[in-house]
């Protein structure tokens, strides 16, 4: 195993263990006995194994010679890695273990121009789909896939990107932020807009873009596509979920 390898072990097994042991400082912390939900851990852990079951189990080796598995390595991480995290509540959890001056400083954190921004609903669809487009420009796809530090920054994007998105979906954090439902739903057909425009350009390109072939560009195209579908039904449940009146026992 390569030491970048093995550090990336380490760093994903410091952040999960993190994760757990905050988990237990909030419930050693709370007066009402509270407990942190076993399932927000469990969601948490497995972004993280998804995260690197994408990264280092051949999908991100197959990923630099051929552009299907690199549009499914870029899927996985933004489809099931960054939704799995951001249910996982990190920031409710912070809040959960954190002492009342550590969380007022969060709050404070939280409320800052920056974040107020970057958790607007139209704000986090638009970086998501920037980053769509701009790593799929033929010139900065050739410089990542030369480039390990490039490289690792695009997924970081990616990542960080498509929590944000995902976190405006399912708000189960305290974001400054809750735009109305038509507006989340609006924005969230925005930030698919991009894959699609991608993936059109894909299934249409007689020649290939980045040194694969025209059969794999193709095969790229449908993935992405599916990829579309797939991030739309996921919405469409969770909305439909979020407005599902609670069940109330009469008699």
């Amino acid at each position: 195993m390569d030491p970048a390898t093995t550090s990336s072990l380490l760093a994903f097994a410091l952040i999960a263990s993190t994760y757990v042991v905050a988990g237990r400082r909030g419930i050693a912390r709370d007066r009402r006995g509270r407990r942190w939900p076993t399932r927000r851990t469990a969601m948490f852990v497995s972004g993280l194994a998804v995260l690197l079951l994408d990264v280092y189990a051949g999908i991100g080796d197959a990923a630099r010679a051929s552009l299907s598995y690199h549009v499914v390595e870029h899927l996985i991480m933004s489809m099931v890695a960054a939704p799995l995290l951001a249910a996982a509540a990190p920031v409710r959890l912070a809040f959960f273990a954190l002492g009342s001056e550590a969380r007022r400083t969060l709050a404070s954190l939280l409320h800052s121009p920056t974040l107020r921004a970057l958790t607007r609903p139209p704000v986090a669809a638009c970086l998501f789909g920037a980053i769509m487009l701009v790593s799929h420009v033929p010139a900065v796809y050739a410089v990542t896939q030369r480039n390990d530090l490039l490289h690792a920054g695009e997924h970081a994007l990616y990542l960080w990107t498509a929590v944000l998105m995902w976190a405006m979906t399912l708000r189960v954090d305290p974001l400054p932020h809750r735009g109305s439902p038509q507006l989340e739903l609006a924005c969230s057909l925005a930030a698919m807009l991009p894959m699609a425009v991608v993936a059109t350009w894909f299934a249409l390109a007689a020649t290939p873009a980045y040194g694969s072939t025209v059969g794999d560009q193709q095969l790229a195209s449908a993935i992405m596509w599916a990829g579309c579908l797939v991030a739309l039904a996921m919405n469409w449940l969770v909305r439909a979920a979020r407005a599902r009146p609670a069940y109330v026992q009469t008699g």
